[in-house]
Formats: structure tokens, C-alpha cells, sequence
């Protein structure tokens, strides 16, 4: 990490944070050694608010040595600058130092990422509830389809029938006129042939 990206990473957490509980005018130097170097202080004022600039500051009241490592432990909360007197860290102001301690850090955001990743699932679990149900109506209209075709071919085949029977009902009762007729015929035929006879035996009277 670059000094001029560190420095802006300080200042974004600090400028943030809530020093109303250091009560008093706090200011502290931080001298970084190794990757990268540099300086820059956070100074607490007396109206609570923080300011972070990357300068040295005289009338500091904690000299802080650090690195980069250090400095992001403390700005995370994992470290204190009152624990930096442990090793000779730090020099100056103890209490100063304990007061500094006293800003409360504002909460780390939590990664965008998870929601996105919680965004994109409820995405794929609508795409594939839509998915179901658009194959499930699809099922049931060629189900539907498929019925009424034999229903339609029962339907023909019904008037098919009907037409037959009635067909075969009228060419019974045209057989039946016809033999009805040929009786008829057949009865006139005998009378005559019964009436001749009878002719015969009159003339013989006479």
C-alpha cells in the first residue's frame, strides 16, 4: 500500500469516529518506517471533532513509531497506542495516549459482495420457479390438446354411424315397398287367371 493511499485510509476511518469520550485535546504523531515511510498526525480538538493530516506536528502529544502492519492494527481496533510504550513504540504523553485510545472506531462495512451474491441466488431461484411453472402449463395445455382430439374422433365416428343406419334404414323400407308391390302384382295376376274359367263355364250353359 502506498503512503498517499494509507494516509487516506486513516483519515476515512478517523474522521468518522466518535471522540466525544476523549475530553481533552489529543494530539498524536505517527512516524512510519519501512514500506511505506512518512508522517502524518491525528489530532483530537477540544469540540470533539478529528483531523488527519500528512504532516509532523509539533506540540504533538504522543510520538508513535510505527509500520504500515501497526498502523492498520490500530485503526481496525486490533491495537492501542497506549500499548506501543510496551516496547518503546512510543514516546510522551501516556495518559494522552490512553485518551487518544478512548475514540470509538465506526463500524466496518460489510462487503457488497454478499448481497450481490444473495441478489443474483434470489434471481436463479425466480428464473427457475418461472421456468416450472411455464413447463407445467405447457404439459397442460398439450394434455388438454391431446384429449379433445379423441373426443373429436368419437364425435365423427358417432355421425358416421348415424349416417349408415340411417341409410340402411331407408334402403330397408324402399326393399320392403318394392316387395309389397311385387305381392300386389302377384295377388291381381291370380284373380284374372281365376275369372277365366268361370267365362268358360257360362258359355257352356248356354
Amino acid at each position: 500500500m502506498k503512503y498517499e493511499e494509507l494516509v487516506a485510509k486513516v483519515k476515512a476511518v478517523y474522521e468518522k469516529a466518535d471522540a466525544s469520550q476523549v475530553g481533552r485535546h489529543v494530539a498524536v504523531q505517527f512516524t512510519m518506517s519501512g514500506d511505506p515511510e512518512g508522517w502524518f498526525y491525528v489530532e483530537v480538538k477540544d469540540d470533539g471533532s478529528v483531523s488527519v493530516m500528512p504532516y509532523t506536528y509539533d506540540d504533538k502529544n504522543v510520538d508513535a513509531f510505527v509500520t504500515a502492519e501497526d498502523v492498520v492494527a490500530i485503526i481496525s481496533g486490533k491495537k492501542s497506542v497506549a500499548s506501543l510504550f510496551a516496547d518503546n513504540g512510543a514516546q510522551g504523553d501516556y495518559e494522552a495516549a490512553e485518551a487518544f485510545d478512548r475514540i470509538v472506531l465506526a463500524p466496518a462495512k460489510k462487503p457488497e459482495a454478499k448481497k450481490t451474491v444473495a441478489k443474483t441466488a434470489t434471481a436463479k431461484t425466480t428464473t427457475a420457479k418461472k421456468t416450472v411453472a411455464a413447463k407445467t402449463a405447457a404439459k397442460q395445455s398439450a394434455t388438454t390438446k391431446t384429449a379433445a382430439k379423441p373426443a373429436a374422433k368419437k364425435t365423427e365416428e358417432t355421425k358416421e354411424a348415424k349416417v349408415k343406419t340411417a341409410a340402411k334404414t331407408a334402403a330397408a323400407k324402399t326393399a320392403a315397398k318394392k316387395t309389397a308391390a311385387a305381392k300386389t302384382a302377384s295377388a291381381g295376376a291370380a284373380v284374372k287367371t281365376a275369372a277365366k274359367p268361370a267365362a268358360k263355364k257360362t258359355a257352356a250353359k248356354k
